[in-house]
């Protein structure tokens, strides 16, 4: 499907793009402070955008949020993460949940 923004925005509040057309066109941008790529795949694929980049260091960064399994390992980010163990888990859902709001 190729439109111009105005035209797609008139046929989606006429109700006239199905759900597919209708994701085709959906972007987003998220901020979440987490930390490893595979946080990152995990909101974009729950978020089932097409396009989702993932700002991590961004709005006040409240410091490293590391997996739960970071904190057996240790290491740096781990020792100075003042957030619990569930943090990074917390953050991931709520962040699919802020998308699927604003996308639908």
């Amino acid at each position: 499907m190729n439109m111009d923004l105005e035209t797609l925005a008139t046929l989606d509040a006429a109700g006239a793009l199905s759900p597919e057309e209708r994701r085709e066109f959906e972007r987003a941008l998220a901020a979440a402070p987490v930390e490893t790529r595979q946080a990152i795949a995990e909101i974009r694929e729950q978020a089932a955008l097409r396009e989702l980049p993932v700002a991590c260091y961004a709005n006040n960064y409240v410091g490293y949020v590391v997996p739960a399994a970071a904190f057996e390992q240790g290491g740096y980010e781990a020792g100075v993460c003042w957030l619990g163990v569930e943090a990074e888990g917390l953050i991931k859902a709520q962040a699919v949940s802020l998308l699927r709001e604003v996308t639908g």
